[in-house]
């Protein structure tokens, strides 16, 4: 039912009852819509400055757009750059890690730089300035965080879904209006390889907002890994032989297993499940003897699925867990990642 509604509020299914379903959900929606505004207008009119730079990076839509790795990449360049950096979470779904999936990973792939949970995320900076002496924390899923002010927003969008059915939530998959565009210094488009022929999402984008940066970016295969061995690093080229599964709990599937197909595995069976999902005992003996019953003994599965399954059992014996990790890669055309780090670094210049 997850599902299907998602498809419904994504633009994926159309028809009589997805669109019955949607004129249904559309009283909620406008009830969302003028708390979001409030919630906005409140907190936008008492905004903290903070004695530091402060990055946002988010989007205006359901997950899936790839905030995570946009925050990595934005830290290791910083990083490189001498600057202090602490990323500040809210740590969705913590489950079974006192973080959550996401600053776990982060943590797993940073090592110094600091990854703080906190739900007050200007408790959460002062904590970042005070124990770790940092010149800038990055929001990881900042856009709606009006409370702080900002010396740079950068909203992602997927060039391939965008706005969905441009309603919002619970109709449609938006958090906010598509004004709240206006409020971006930076946009970046994702996954623009999986997504066809997106230039009118960028006309869309600039007429909301002409004064913002349109950088294009991918999600580029980095390696892949052993889950029992971590550091122990298996060829992509291997991928191309024997039967392989797909295991992940994210916001966008599709294109996991889009990359997947594009690095020559042949894919038996996917495993889908919500995302921030918290994989149970039950739930990895049946994916293994599935995956058995099909004579499969490779399942590759995502670095944020990773970190959870760290703390359960593994699949079953003779299944090799490998865990692909992927890194956000900025369109090297008309200069865009050269103009997106001196974009970034003329914060400090102000």
């Amino acid at each position: 039912m997850r599902s299907f509604l998602y498809d419904i509020a994504s633009g994926r299914s159309k028809g009589f009852i997805p669109a019955i379903i949607s004129v249904l959900l559309f009283p909620l929606s406008l009830i969302y819509g003028l708390i979001t505004a409030f919630l906005a207008a409140f907190y936008s009119s008492r905004q903290v400055k903070l004695p530091c730079k402060v990055i946002s990076v988010g989007n205006i839509t359901l997950g899936g757009t790839g905030k995570t790795l946009a925050v990595e990449y934005i830290a290791r360049f910083l990083r490189e750059k001498n600057k202090k950096i602490a990323i500040l979470s809210r740590g969705y779904k913590k489950g079974n890690s006192s973080m959550g999936d996401e600053p776990l990973m982060l943590k797993n792939r940073l090592g110094d730089i600091p990854v703080i949970v906190d739900t007050d995320r200007v408790k959460g900076s002062l904590k970042a300035m005070q124990e770790y002496g940092v010149d800038t924390v990055l929001l990881d899923d900042g856009f709606q965080q009006w409370r702080i002010k900002k010396d740079l927003e950068i909203l992602l969008v997927d060039a391939g879904q965008a706005f969905g059915n441009r309603m919002l939530l619970p109709a449609g998959i938006l958090r906010e209006g598509l004004f709240a565009i206006r409020r971006a210094d930076i946009v970046i488009l994702t996954k623009t390889d999986l997504a066809g022929d997106y230039s009118g999402l960028k006309k869309t984008i600039f007429r909301i907002n002409p004064q913002a940066r349109i950088f294009e970016s991918v999600h580029a295969p980095e390696g892949l890994y052993r889950l029992e061995a971590e550091g122990e690093q298996v060829s992509l080229e291997g991928l191309r032989t024997g039967k392989t599964a797909l295991l992940s709990g994210i916001a966008d599937p599709d294109s996991f297993k889009a990359l997947a197909m594009k690095l020559g595995a042949d894919i038996k069976a996917v495993f889908s499940f919500p995302d921030h999902h918290q994989y149970s005992v039950g739930e990895l003996e049946e994916i293994a003897v599935k995956a058995m019953e099909s004579g499969i003994t490779r399942v590759i599965t995502t670095e944020k699925d990773a970190v959870k399954l760290a703390y359960g059992p593994l699949i079953g014996e003779g299944i090799d867990i490998l865990v692909l990790t992927i890194a956000l890669k900025l369109s090297e055309a008309n200069d865009g990642e050269k103009r997106f780090r001196d974009r970034l670094l003329s914060i400090y210049s102000l």
